[in-house]
């Protein structure tokens, strides 16, 4: 009787050092999650031995709502050796992690996410883009000798597969395109989706250059800081300023679009201090672009004093020639009317649509000279991105 108590003994003691242990190694593999500002479409999560990051996408219906998101990606890096599942909490639902081993070669199917590489002085580690005429020589002045996957709208998964990337970043409009993409992956090159592009708030689209970050194992990763302060020290003095009527876009094919009242350039032009007249009454609420009118767009034009983006024209000539009454409108008459082709190459190579996605504080400073050039800090601003048509 006294040995069988003394292995009973030894078996509770065993039993409760095995309980320890397990305790200890979901310590060591809990996930503690950062928390974004700003963004709403990527997450990212440190344990003591590994960096996690879930990527998200907005169901179509109802887009930019917090609850509608859906997961298109759950991936690790670090010191746990292969996927598994992880808890994010005690009592949590388990999820699947996919282990990226390497971090070293990426092909890059925007030119919004190559800017994030350049300003984490990544460049380097690019192998591909999608189509390297759309990047800016100031990106890569040698841009021709750059693979381009993507030449003609789909990507050539034969191509990009040959040179051996550990990570495609990618972004997708539909389930078709998500499928060919999906094609890429492989136990050595892993897909992500990144949809930056739907973020609704510019610096939460800025944002994500933390994710590309803590990927990348760039000294940069905590940039986004720098970014924002200058957003809203602009926005804090604009704020003083007197709102001025501004009207955006040309009319294609019978409509015209703009944005909607959460959309990202309409909360640009809001911070801006000014006064989008397609808005005015809440009307087009949500995020995205509605379409209106001919008749009611001509009327809104009438009734602004600014007007931005007028489709693909130069030159005044050219906007006047796309409808008499046109001519009449008071922008067009004072010569009030401002193109985002400053920094344009002749292959259409354009920084606005990627360095302007990064630094959504450069588009609010052309906005700040363009706007309220009464007062003299911000008359005395360069342009990055818009030029006076004439």
């Amino acid at each position: 009787m006294k040995f069988n108590g003394i292995i009973l003994f030894i078996i509770l003691v065993l039993g409760a050092c095995s309980s320890r242990t397990n305790h200890e190694n979901f310590d060591a593999n809990a996930i503690t999650w950062n928390t974004n500002k700003y963004a709403q479409l990527f997450e990212i999560g440190q344990s003591k031995t590994d960096t996690f990051i879930r990527l998200y996408t907005f169901n179509q219906t109802q887009a930019n709502v917090p609850q509608n998101k859906t997961l298109v990606g759950s991936f690790f890096w670090g010191g746990t050796k292969q996927s598994g599942n992880f808890s994010t909490s005690p009592g949590s639902t388990e999820k699947h992690y996919t282990k990226i081993s390497k971090r070293h070669r990426y092909i890059l199917l925007s030119t919004v996410f190559t800017r994030f590489f350049t300003e984490l002085s990544q460049q380097k580690n690019i192998v591909a883009v999608d189509q390297a005429k759309y990047l800016c020589k100031d990106i890569f002045p040698q841009k021709n000798k750059i693979p381009s996957v993507q030449p003609t709208g789909e990507i050539n998964a034969e191509a990009a597969l040959n040179l051996h990337p550990d990570i495609v970043i990618a972004y997708f409009i539909n389930n078709k395109e998500k499928s060919n993409l999906e094609r890429l992956n492989t136990q050595k090159t892993h897909v992500l989706f990144c949809q930056s592009h739907l973020e609704n708030h510019p610096l939460g689209r800025a944002e994500w250059i933390t994710l590309f970050g803590f990927l990348t194992g760039s000294e940069k990763a905590f940039f986004f800081s720098d970014i924002e302060y200058e957003y809203m020290r602009l926005k804090k003095d604009l704020s003083e300023t007197t709102p001025v009527n501004v009207m955006i876009n040309l009319p294609y094919s019978g409509t015209w679009d703009v944005p909607r009242q959460n959309a990202y350039l309409a909360i640009l032009l809001k911070d801006a201090k000014t006064n989008p007249v397609w808005l005015e009454g809440n009307r087009y609420s949500g995020v995205g672009s509605a379409q209106i009118g001919l008749e009611l767009g001509y009327q809104l034009l009438s009734k602004a004093s600014f007007w931005i983006n007028p489709g693909m024209c130069e030159s005044i000539a050219c906007i006047k020639s796309t409808d008499p009454r046109i001519a009449k409108c008071l922008p067009v008459i004072n010569q009030k009317v401002f193109q985002c082709n400053l920094t344009q190459e002749p292959d259409g190579a354009n920084a606005y649509w990627d360095l302007g996605a990064v630094h959504p504080e450069y588009v609010l400073s052309d906005f700040a000279k363009m706007f309220h050039a009464e007062k003299p800090d911000f008359a005395a601003k360069k342009y990055y991105f818009y030029q006076q048509l004439k």
